[in-house]
């Protein structure tokens, strides 16, 4: 089961106009199934976000990771 895209949250990172650069998405999986995820990034943001879940390692994720949006 995929949980819904959380768009509430991305106002507190990063605004939602991106004057035409690459905007990333950021993404976990926690260890029940869920999929959770950022979108509208910047590359320099959803790499922050990648490295602090590397960093802290949280028992309850099973796979992490960030993209390029299409």
């Amino acid at each position: 089961m995929k949980q819904a895209i959380d768009n509430q949250t991305i106002d507190m990172w990063e605004p939602t106009s991106h004057g035409g650069k690459s905007l990333y998405r950021f993404y976990i999986e926690t260890t029940e199934g869920t999929e959770v995820e950022w979108t509208g990034l910047t590359l320099t943001k959803a790499k922050q976000m990648y490295a602090y879940t590397n960093q802290t390692n949280p028992s309850n994720v099973v796979r992490s990771g960030w993209e390029e949006m299409k």
